[in-house]
């Protein structure tokens, strides 16, 4: 076989192998419907209501919301499982004193929604208060048609 008809065959070969990527890559992500948008805004609308709320009525909430493997990544990095975030709530280790959101943002990804938004908040932990602006974003995942919240990363940013 000649050295020609060899790369054809392999950039034929490589084309072909590729081409499952390709196709896919284009439709990656995309705009939730209008329903599916609302449905993870209500959710987070909600949130904050419970989260205001403080001790066992934000942790029941959040134990409805938030998937039993979640990962809560909090403004000084530090990660929290479900159960640590519950606790802290229900013990009144934790509470959101005040709350604004805006600039929302959705993207689909299959039966995912990944939401990032403004947050300004005033958070009190363990008697300590912090408050100022952080990015943040929340992984939303749908499973037998209920939303719940698989991951969430708040980042300090400038106001």
């Amino acid at each position: 076989m000649n050295a020609s008809r060899c790369l054809v065959r392999f950039v034929f070969l490589m084309l072909l192998a590729s081409l499952p990527v390709l196709t896919t890559a284009q439709n990656v992500s995309s705009k939730p419907t209008a329903n599916e948008e609302k449905e993870v805004l209500k959710i987070e609308h909600e949130q904050v209501i419970a989260m205001l709320k403080g001790s066992s009525a934000t942790a029941d909430f959040l134990a409805r919301i938030f998937s039993d493997h979640m990962a809560y990544t909090d403004l000084d990095g530090s990660v929290f499982t479900k159960a640590q975030i519950l606790a802290e709530y229900r013990t009144g280790r934790r509470r959101i004193r005040s709350s604004q959101r805006k600039n929302y943002h959705a993207a689909l990804y299959g039966n995912t929604i990944v939401l990032s938004y403004l947050a300004n908040e005033t958070l009190e932990r363990k008697g300590r208060v912090s408050k100022g602006p952080a990015m943040c974003t929340d992984v939303f995942v749908k499973q037998d048609e209920v939303w719940q919240i698989v991951d969430h990363q708040a980042t300090p940013v400038s106001w």
